[in-house]
């Protein structure tokens, strides 16, 4: 069975922080991060992988929302469910997850363990937390998504 390409994106609302992780079949992770929604679509619409996998972390699957900011929670769900409806606009293979489904971002020390158990070489990886939770879904277990989307 050959790998497919995975892309696991993190989106969000403010700048520099949509964060997007490509790991392709020769185990090369590419990290891109977008300074906005539209650099994403414009990015999508000339340079998006074809036959592959979209993991988005979409805060909108998840309807609780904090008082305290609750202002940048709703940037947020807005730019995720963008993105998600972008990209199955585009008849991508799209898997959403929430992020209590997501979990925590991975701590450095996990996230080079995973790296290095995945045998992934890292390409423009800047070291901030919305790449490594772009790579931690990016190298989301598919079958358990599968799962989840039938159920849903």
């Amino acid at each position: 069975m050959s790998r497919q390409i995975r892309v696991g994106i993190d989106p969000a609302f403010r700048k520099k922080g949509f964060a997007m992780c490509i790991i392709d079949t020769e185990h090369t992770a590419k990290f891109k991060i977008f300074n906005s929604f539209l650099d994403f679509v414009t990015w999508s619409l000339h340079d998006r992988p074809e036959n592959a996998i979209w993991i988005i972390e979409n805060s909108n699957l998840q309807a609780k929302c904090w008082q305290k900011n609750a202002m940048s929670v709703g940037k947020n769900q807005a730019a995720s469910q963008y993105t998600v409806d972008f990209l199955k606009a585009l008849e991508c293979e799209v898997y959403e997850i929430s992020p209590l489904q997501k979990g925590k971002v991975w701590p450095n020390s996990i996230f080079q363990n995973a790296v290095y158990v995945d045998k992934n070489i890292l390409i423009d990886f800047k070291g901030t937390e919305d790449e490594r939770c772009a790579y931690q879904l990016a190298t989301r277990n598919i079958s358990i998504m599968k799962n989840l989307k039938n159920v849903n």
